[in-house]
Protein backbone atom coordinates (compact mmCIF):
# COMPACT_ATOMS: atom_id res chain seq x y z
CA UNK A 1 0.00 0.00 0.00
CA UNK A 2 1.48 3.39 -0.97
CA UNK A 3 2.07 5.84 1.87
CA UNK A 4 0.82 8.61 -0.42
CA UNK A 5 -1.04 8.62 -3.73
CA UNK A 6 1.28 8.27 -6.73
CA UNK A 7 4.25 7.68 -4.44
CA UNK A 8 6.81 4.85 -4.76
CA UNK A 9 7.01 4.57 -0.96
CA UNK A 10 5.16 1.70 0.70
CA UNK A 11 3.70 1.08 4.14
CA UNK A 12 6.20 -1.64 5.06
CA UNK A 13 7.16 -2.16 8.69
CA UNK A 14 10.34 -0.04 8.42
CA UNK A 15 8.36 2.96 7.19
CA UNK A 16 5.60 2.39 9.73
CA UNK A 17 8.15 2.23 12.55
CA UNK A 18 9.88 5.41 11.36
CA UNK A 19 6.67 7.38 10.98
CA UNK A 20 5.22 6.21 14.28
CA UNK A 21 8.24 7.04 16.47
CA UNK A 22 7.35 10.68 17.00
CA UNK A 23 8.30 10.87 20.69
CA UNK A 24 10.92 9.30 22.93
CA UNK A 25 9.75 6.10 24.61
CA UNK A 26 10.99 4.01 27.53
CA UNK A 27 11.92 0.37 27.19
CA UNK A 28 13.74 -2.36 29.10
CA UNK A 29 16.95 -1.33 27.35
CA UNK A 30 16.53 2.37 28.11
CA UNK A 31 15.04 5.39 26.37
CA UNK A 32 14.41 5.09 22.65
CA UNK A 33 14.76 8.51 21.03
CA UNK A 34 12.20 9.95 18.65
CA UNK A 35 12.87 9.82 14.92
CA UNK A 36 12.99 13.30 13.40
CA UNK A 37 10.91 14.17 10.35
CA UNK A 38 14.04 14.44 8.20
CA UNK A 39 15.30 11.02 9.29
CA UNK A 40 11.90 9.40 8.75
CA UNK A 41 11.76 11.03 5.33
CA UNK A 42 14.91 9.17 4.27
CA UNK A 43 13.54 5.82 5.42
CA UNK A 44 10.14 6.41 3.78
CA UNK A 45 11.45 8.00 0.55
CA UNK A 46 9.37 11.10 1.24
CA UNK A 47 10.06 14.75 1.98
CA UNK A 48 10.15 16.07 5.53
CA UNK A 49 7.02 18.08 4.76
CA UNK A 50 5.18 14.96 3.63
CA UNK A 51 6.28 13.14 6.79
CA UNK A 52 5.02 16.01 8.96
CA UNK A 53 1.65 15.88 7.19
CA UNK A 54 1.36 12.11 7.64
CA UNK A 55 2.33 12.36 11.29
CA UNK A 56 -0.45 14.85 11.94
CA UNK A 57 -2.91 12.29 10.54
CA UNK A 58 -1.34 9.61 12.74
CA UNK A 59 -1.93 11.80 15.80
CA UNK A 60 -5.58 12.20 14.81
CA UNK A 61 -6.00 8.43 14.48
CA UNK A 62 -4.28 7.76 17.82
CA UNK A 63 -6.56 10.32 19.51
CA UNK A 64 -9.50 8.05 18.66
CA UNK A 65 -8.07 5.39 21.01
CA UNK A 66 -9.20 2.57 18.74
CA UNK A 67 -10.00 -0.71 20.47
CA UNK A 68 -9.02 -2.85 17.47
CA UNK A 69 -7.61 -2.48 13.95
CA UNK A 70 -8.26 -5.36 11.52
CA UNK A 71 -5.80 -5.43 8.62
CA UNK A 72 -6.85 -7.52 5.64
CA UNK A 73 -3.68 -7.56 3.57
CA UNK A 74 -2.39 -10.90 2.33
CA UNK A 75 -0.40 -12.96 4.85
CA UNK A 76 0.57 -10.03 7.10
CA UNK A 77 -0.49 -12.15 10.06
CA UNK A 78 2.07 -14.82 9.18
CA UNK A 79 4.74 -12.59 10.78
CA UNK A 80 3.48 -11.55 14.23
CA UNK A 81 6.77 -9.81 15.02
CA UNK A 82 6.27 -7.54 11.99
CA UNK A 83 2.57 -7.05 12.76
CA UNK A 84 3.62 -5.74 16.19
CA UNK A 85 5.12 -2.64 14.51
CA UNK A 86 1.68 -1.60 13.28
CA UNK A 87 -0.04 -1.64 16.70
CA UNK A 88 1.68 1.47 18.17
CA UNK A 89 1.41 3.16 14.78
CA UNK A 90 -2.40 3.14 15.12
CA UNK A 91 -2.38 3.49 18.89
CA UNK A 92 -4.91 0.66 19.19
CA UNK A 93 -5.43 -1.88 21.97
CA UNK A 94 -5.05 -4.82 19.56
CA UNK A 95 -4.46 -5.48 15.88
CA UNK A 96 -5.11 -8.50 13.65
CA UNK A 97 -4.25 -9.76 10.17
CA UNK A 98 -4.69 -12.97 8.12
CA UNK A 99 -2.04 -15.66 7.93
CA UNK A 100 -3.17 -16.65 4.42
CA UNK A 101 -3.93 -14.75 1.22
CA UNK A 102 -6.85 -12.40 1.80
CA UNK A 103 -9.50 -12.72 -0.90
CA UNK A 104 -12.86 -11.31 -1.91
CA UNK A 105 -15.05 -11.11 -4.98
CA UNK A 106 -18.35 -12.10 -6.59
CA UNK A 107 -19.23 -15.78 -6.81
CA UNK A 108 -21.95 -17.09 -9.17
CA UNK A 109 -24.17 -19.43 -7.14
CA UNK A 110 -26.67 -21.69 -8.90
CA UNK A 111 -29.03 -24.56 -8.04
CA UNK A 112 -28.62 -28.02 -9.56
CA UNK A 113 -29.76 -31.26 -7.96
CA UNK A 114 -26.94 -33.33 -9.52
CA UNK A 115 -23.75 -32.18 -7.81
CA UNK A 116 -21.68 -35.06 -9.18
CA UNK A 117 -22.45 -34.23 -12.82
CA UNK A 118 -21.97 -30.49 -12.19
CA UNK A 119 -18.59 -31.07 -10.53
CA UNK A 120 -17.45 -33.34 -13.36
CA UNK A 121 -18.34 -30.70 -15.97
CA UNK A 122 -16.49 -28.03 -13.98
CA UNK A 123 -13.31 -30.07 -13.71
CA UNK A 124 -13.35 -30.92 -17.43
CA UNK A 125 -13.85 -27.27 -18.37
CA UNK A 126 -11.25 -25.83 -15.97
CA UNK A 127 -7.86 -27.50 -16.20
CA UNK A 128 -5.87 -24.67 -14.59
CA UNK A 129 -5.31 -25.81 -11.00
CA UNK A 130 -8.96 -26.89 -10.44
CA UNK A 131 -10.29 -27.59 -6.95
CA UNK A 132 -13.75 -28.58 -5.73
CA UNK A 133 -14.99 -28.65 -2.15
CA UNK A 134 -18.22 -30.40 -1.19
CA UNK A 135 -20.03 -29.17 1.93
CA UNK A 136 -21.92 -32.38 2.70
CA UNK A 137 -24.38 -31.17 5.34
CA UNK A 138 -25.71 -28.36 3.13
CA UNK A 139 -25.28 -30.27 -0.19
CA UNK A 140 -23.19 -27.48 -1.70
CA UNK A 141 -20.07 -27.52 -3.91
CA UNK A 142 -17.67 -24.59 -4.23
CA UNK A 143 -15.29 -24.90 -7.19
CA UNK A 144 -12.23 -22.81 -8.05
CA UNK A 145 -9.68 -22.82 -10.86
CA UNK A 146 -6.43 -20.87 -10.96
CA UNK A 147 -4.97 -18.93 -8.07
CA UNK A 148 -1.50 -20.43 -8.12
CA UNK A 149 1.25 -18.67 -6.17
CA UNK A 150 1.58 -15.00 -7.19
CA UNK A 151 -1.48 -15.36 -9.44
CA UNK A 152 -4.05 -13.09 -7.86
CA UNK A 153 -7.08 -13.96 -10.00
CA UNK A 154 -9.06 -17.17 -10.24
CA UNK A 155 -12.47 -18.47 -11.27
CA UNK A 156 -14.98 -19.48 -8.62
CA UNK A 157 -18.50 -20.93 -8.82
CA UNK A 158 -20.86 -22.54 -6.34
CA UNK A 159 -23.85 -24.84 -6.67
CA UNK A 160 -26.45 -26.17 -4.24
CA UNK A 161 -28.97 -28.98 -4.64
CA UNK A 162 -31.85 -26.69 -3.60
CA UNK A 163 -32.70 -23.09 -2.75
CA UNK A 164 -33.05 -24.13 0.87
CA UNK A 165 -29.55 -25.62 0.98
CA UNK A 166 -28.18 -22.55 -0.76
CA UNK A 167 -29.83 -20.28 1.81
CA UNK A 168 -28.49 -22.33 4.73
CA UNK A 169 -24.94 -22.33 3.35
CA UNK A 170 -24.92 -18.59 2.71
CA UNK A 171 -26.24 -17.87 6.19
CA UNK A 172 -23.66 -20.16 7.80
CA UNK A 173 -20.54 -19.24 5.85
CA UNK A 174 -21.16 -15.63 4.84
CA UNK A 175 -24.05 -14.42 6.98
CA UNK A 176 -26.00 -13.11 3.98
CA UNK A 177 -29.28 -13.76 2.18
CA UNK A 178 -29.45 -15.72 -1.12
CA UNK A 179 -28.62 -14.06 -4.45
CA UNK A 180 -27.43 -15.27 -7.85
CA UNK A 181 -24.06 -13.48 -7.55
CA UNK A 182 -22.70 -13.67 -4.03
CA UNK A 183 -20.21 -11.13 -2.65
CA UNK A 184 -17.76 -13.01 -0.47
CA UNK A 185 -14.69 -12.52 1.70
CA UNK A 186 -12.27 -15.12 3.01
CA UNK A 187 -8.74 -16.50 3.06
CA UNK A 188 -7.38 -18.27 -0.01
CA UNK A 189 -5.22 -21.39 0.36
CA UNK A 190 -2.90 -21.81 -2.60
CA UNK A 191 -2.38 -25.52 -2.04
CA UNK A 192 -5.12 -26.89 0.23
CA UNK A 193 -4.86 -30.41 1.59
CA UNK A 194 -7.40 -33.07 0.64
CA UNK A 195 -10.99 -32.42 1.76
CA UNK A 196 -10.08 -28.87 2.75
CA UNK A 197 -11.67 -25.74 1.22
CA UNK A 198 -9.51 -23.54 -0.95
CA UNK A 199 -11.42 -20.46 0.23
CA UNK A 200 -11.97 -20.28 3.98
CA UNK A 201 -15.07 -18.09 4.14
CA UNK A 202 -15.58 -15.70 7.05
CA UNK A 203 -18.21 -17.89 8.72
CA UNK A 204 -16.06 -21.04 8.74
CA UNK A 205 -14.51 -22.12 12.05
CA UNK A 206 -11.05 -22.17 10.42
CA UNK A 207 -11.29 -18.48 9.52
CA UNK A 208 -10.60 -17.25 13.06
CA UNK A 209 -7.71 -19.66 13.52
CA UNK A 210 -6.13 -18.14 10.40
CA UNK A 211 -6.14 -14.64 11.94
CA UNK A 212 -3.19 -13.50 14.06
CA UNK A 213 -4.03 -11.07 16.89
CA UNK A 214 -1.42 -8.94 18.62
CA UNK A 215 -2.52 -7.35 21.90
Amino acid sequence: MPLLANSPSRANYLAINALGNMAATSSVIGTIPAIADSEAATTCVLTATQVASLREKIRQVRAKRLRHVALRGCKIGAWSEVLAYYKPFFGCTSISAPQNRDTYGVMPFEVNDDLTAWTSRWERGHRDNPHTMRYASEQVVVATAGGAWEEHSYDVNAVATSESNKSTWLSTYLGIAPSSNVKYHGQFLTYPVSDCPRIIFIGAPQYRSGITVVS
